[in-house]
């Protein structure tokens, strides 16, 4: 093969075969685009092969991944609940790539429909990147500060079109809205959280968002606590609930009492550790900024708020595999549901 690559490249001297062997040599040299997770399964020996069969379309979508609830991400977190064996699992947007990277906001063609998904599609496009799976435990304004985080970037306008509000199949979609950084919410933001069955939360776009110095990574901290999130709800328990948002108050009574900074939260959830299924790539580097889940952060500081309970080594794209391959083989069927587990007021 690379002789005959050489003799095509020496021969593009000759004018007369000049375009013909350019086309050629640019076919034979392309390289095939880089995947980490794809390398390490092959480096580790592991089957890349497979399918499983779903009833219901997912949406491979960036303009609905990244800024509201959808079956994929529904599908991921609650993949990623069941394995870290936690109360909450949660997912990033940007963490669940298009079908198509050049055409991401493309409905149809990053629409898988009904029936057959393949291990491929799963593990080495929709989620390709080796990141892995680790189980913290974290205080409840830990939890909510991570929420708001996630809100963030959301506008008060509800941009929802005829296309947006409905799946491919004509189910009704969900609540969507612009993102204030691309104006008009086509790529909205990589770090919108998708969450696991029985977590629920309620956001308010018009209430103030949180803030931070500027920094990235574990260099964030946090400047305005936001007062977006006015409602949390595990499962059927509501943990918070205050239509201001204020970070000291809403918390429903709990067992434990402290402080954080100069505002008290006494014998309230705001203290109590949740565990939470999440990527390492936020708990050892604070992807997207969601210094609030490191550990050693700058905003977090080892004080005991977060907690590294284990690593598990799992790569977040083949447990999920597993997790569909399971449900299959136990004829469960991989229908994954829109249910308001994030809501818009």
């Amino acid at each position: 093969m690379w002789n005959l690559k050489l003799r095509l490249c020496y021969l593009k001297n000759s004018l007369w075969l000049l375009s013909l062997v350019t086309l050629a040599c640019s076919n034979l040299i392309q390289q095939e685009p880089e995947n980490p997770a794809k390398e390490l399964m092959k480096a580790q020996g592991r089957d890349i092969s497979g399918k499983v069969f779903t009833e219901t379309p997912l949406h491979a979508f960036n303009s609905w991944n990244r800024r509201c609830e959808t079956r994929l991400g529904n599908l991921i977190a609650d993949a990623i609940k069941e394995r870290g064996e936690t109360q909450i699992g949660i997912m990033n947007g940007g963490g669940i790539r298009p079908l198509v990277p050049g055409d991401a906001n493309n409905l149809a063609v990053n629409t898988l429909p009904k029936g057959e998904v393949t291990r491929d599609q799963v593990t080495l496009t929709i989620l390709p990147f080796p990141n892995k799976l680790t189980v913290i435990r974290l205080r409840g304004y830990r939890l909510k500060q991570m929420l708001e985080h996630s809100a963030a970037a959301i506008t008060t306008t509800v941009t929802v079109t005829a296309s947006d509000d409905h799946d491919a199949d004509g189910a009704t979609h969900g609540d969507c809205r612009a993102n204030g950084s691309t104006g008009g919410g086509a790529t909205a933001s990589g770090g919108f959280l998708h969450f696991s069955k029985g977590f629920k939360v309620y956001y308010k776009p018009s209430n103030e968002r949180r803030e931070t110095n500027g920094q990235t990574g574990l260099n964030t901290q946090l400047t305005t606590q936001g007062k977006r999130v006015v409602k949390i709800v595990l499962n059927n328990a509501v943990i918070y609930d205050n239509p201001g948002g204020d970070m000291g108050v809403g918390w429903v009574s709990g067992t434990s009492s402290c402080a954080l900074g100069t505002t008290n939260f006494t014998n309230s959830m705001a203290c109590t550790y949740f565990t939470l299924a999440v990527s390492d790539f936020y708990v050892n580097s604070g992807g997207d900024n969601y210094s609030m889940l490191a550990p050693t952060s700058a905003e977090v500081n080892n004080d005991g708020s977060v907690q590294i309970e284990k690593t598990t080594g799992l790569i977040i794209g083949e447990l999920v595999w597993d997790y569909l391959t399971h449900l299959n083989s136990s004829a469960i069927p991989i229908k994954p549901v829109i249910e308001g587990r994030i809501t818009y007021e």
